[in-house]
């Protein structure tokens, strides 16, 4: 009996006047109306891109541009000749083959021996030559070995002048 008593007083509470249910039809309508509005446009923005991507194949191929008719037409103009994006890098761009197992020794061994001499009984790692000259450490590590002396092991170890 308690049960039927608690069901009875609901805290659930439906549209029982014609004010409620005529408000929720009203927001029904302006739903199905926002999502038809919103079907076209994305018709529309689909179309857009379609017609930016035409374009730009065919840039790339170096054929004409043909314009859209219609909406997509109308939308913004298809720009193939757009701007690129700026290099964030420092410097100036590096062109070139990059320094490594490509290098003949003969070239690089001029190099790595100054910055050697310029240590002097101190010595210096393999490391820091790879980041001064940007060749690549592996190449660096197989140069030294063959041509400079040695003291330490792994990564403390320091080349010097025979």
């Amino acid at each position: 009996m308690h049960i039927a008593y608690a069901r009875e007083k609901s805290c659930w509470s439906f549209p029982n006047n014609n004010k409620d249910t005529k408000m929720i039809e009203q927001l029904d309508k302006q739903i199905a109306e926002l999502e038809a509005k919103l079907a076209t446009l994305r018709s529309q923005k689909l179309a857009a891109l379609k017609a930016q991507v035409a374009a730009l194949q065919a840039s790339i191929a170096g054929g004409s541009v043909s314009t859209p008719r219609g909406a997509a037409a109308k939308g913004a103009p298809v720009n193939a000749a757009a701007p690129r994006a700026k290099r964030t890098g420092k410097g100036p761009k590096k062109r070139g083959r990059r320094p490594g197992k490509r290098v003949p020794d003969e070239v690089l061994l001029p190099q790595i021996r100054a910055i050697v001499s310029e240590a002097g009984t101190e010595g210096i790692s393999a490391r820091e030559v790879s980041a001064r000259t940007d060749i690549f450490y592996p190449k660096i590590i197989k140069l030294m070995k063959k041509t400079f002396k040695a003291s330490g092991k792994g990564k403390w170890t320091r080349y010097f002048l025979k």
